[in-house]
């Protein structure tokens, strides 16, 4: 970067930045290197042992997939955007707080705490509003999550109880499918 760029930057935002992206980066590298394998070859597993035990329900699970597919596209501008924001925000409100814990002997001097806690204040203020907003649609995202999966949970033991009853599958199978499902719907939330 330009010296320049760090005469107009404040060097706590930066800092704080920097901290914050770099840990983001790593555990993110981390993260998809261990689970990614182990998620795929589970992914793999669980759809071909539900396909294997029963094609009706194997149905539901390819039925599930585009649904989680447009889901994810339908919040993933917004739940980056926010998240974005958010992040920015924090790293300035940081800034502040560290800028006015640098200058404390100055706002003790001129008697500028009025001024500088409502600065302070403001600051606090944007990063809030940024993360209730974060929150909201990252709450409204996980919530139509839930209900999905709940729906496609019920539509499981509809099939598998049916199924039961005409005794082409033990009790003890569907409750193994249904317990894959969650499996291959965590899958597909954590590859989102």
């Amino acid at each position: 970067m330009p010296l320049k760029y760090f005469r107009n930057t404040n060097t706590t935002y930066l800092n704080q930045r920097i901290n914050s992206d770099s840990n983001m980066v790593v555990s993110f590298v981390f993260d998809n290197f261990l689970y990614v394998p182990f998620n795929v070859i589970s992914f793999t597993l669980i759809v071909g042992y539900i396909l294997f035990l029963r094609s009706k329900i194997f149905a539901i699970s390819l039925l599930i997939i585009p649904i989680y597919v447009f889901l994810y596209l339908i919040f993933k501008k917004a739940l980056y955007e926010k998240g974005y924001a958010f992040k920015e925000y924090q790293n300035k409100f940081f800034a502040k707080m560290n800028e006015q814990l640098y200058n404390i002997e100055l706002i003790k001097i001129n008697s500028w705490f009025e001024e500088q806690g409502n600065e302070l204040k403001e600051s606090f203020m944007v990063l809030f509003g940024r993360a209730m907003q974060y929150i909201k649609i990252s709450a409204f995202y996980s919530n139509i999550d839930f209900t999905i999966s709940g729906f496609v949970k019920l539509l499981v033991l509809l099939i598998g109880g049916t199924e039961v009853i005409r005794g082409r599958l033990t009790i003890g199978e569907i409750i193994t499918i249904e317990r894959y499902f969650d499996l291959l719907i965590s899958n597909l939330s954590y590859f989102f």
